[in-house]
């Protein structure tokens, strides 16, 4: 009996603890920093590969699931997401070509990693959008590697662009 009692206890204590209204949380975390000329932005995105895979299979409109296993497959296909969903414009609104330079995939994390053609003396702004027409609670952290470590900016639907930065 007293087993029970405590089996019963510790079963009750725990579904106290459990978080009220708990929902899982759509995040990506980006890092940005300039190249050692000057000339361009390398870029790392650290992305849950579940929401990616959905995002890529509803941009395809293939109507097939997109699966991340095929870097060859996939490769082209995040590439046109990006442009799509990750802008970097220049002061005269001229969008900066992005490239895909690779990308590392976990079952927990995908991390892509790109460049932005773009010269350290234009002011740029960036328009992040990464997963927000999946989900509307989506947050977009960018961490611009030239500033303050507590300095990132978000990006929520609501407000998808900001300045990068202002040039020389």
């Amino acid at each position: 009996m007293g087993k029970t009692h405590s089996l019963i206890g510790f079963l009750g204590w725990l579904l106290l603890t459990l978080p009220v209204g708990a929902h899982p949380s759509h995040n990506s975390y980006t890092e940005i920093n300039w190249n050692q000329a000057g000339d361009s932005l390398e870029v790392s995105m650290r992305i849950i590969p579940e929401e990616l895979e959905t995002a890529l299979s509803w941009h395809s409109k293939t109507g097939k699931a997109v699966i991340l296993e095929n870097e060859a497959q996939s490769a082209p296909l995040v590439e046109a997401y990006l442009s799509e969903t990750f802008q970097i414009r220049n002061a005269a609104s001229e969008l900066m070509p992005l490239t895909l330079v690779g990308m590392s995939i976990s079952y927990a994390e995908s991390w892509l990693y790109f460049t932005v053609a773009a010269s350290s003396r234009q002011r740029l702004s960036l328009r992040n959008s990464v997963l927000q027409e999946l989900e509307s609670q989506q947050i977009n952290r960018v961490r611009r590697l030239w500033r303050d470590a507590h300095d990132s900016q978000i990006y929520r639907q609501n407000s998808p662009e900001q300045l990068l930065w202002d040039g020389d």
